[in-house]
């Protein structure tokens, strides 16, 4: 959103994505937006408020599209790998549960 409450006009962010993107907003004014790209790796971008950082590769392999949530204001994504096991991710790190 823009200031006083307005929307900025849709933009492409670019990449090359095979899955719909999981997109999770934290505190104060961040978004963080993970997806699945043709290579089935994990990609994400983060808006900081006044400017999108561009893609960047945040590991592992991906199956099907994320889902996002942010637990205590942590940005938080959830994704079954290649292998068919629930990874729980945050930045470049993932655990598979």
């Amino acid at each position: 959103m823009a200031a006083a409450g307005s929307w900025y006009p849709w933009a492409s962010l670019g990449g090359i994505l095979d899955s719909a993107p999981a997109a999770v907003a934290s505190p104060p004014g961040l978004l963080d937006v993970l997806a699945r790209g043709a290579d089935r790796r994990s990609y994400q971008i983060r808006w900081d408020g006044s400017r999108w950082s561009g893609w960047y590769a945040s590991g592992g392999l991906f199956n099907d599209s994320p889902d996002a949530a942010a637990p205590g204001g942590r940005p938080l994504f959830g994704v079954r790998g290649i292998d068919g096991n629930l990874w729980l991710g945050a930045g470049l790190s993932w655990t598979r549960q």
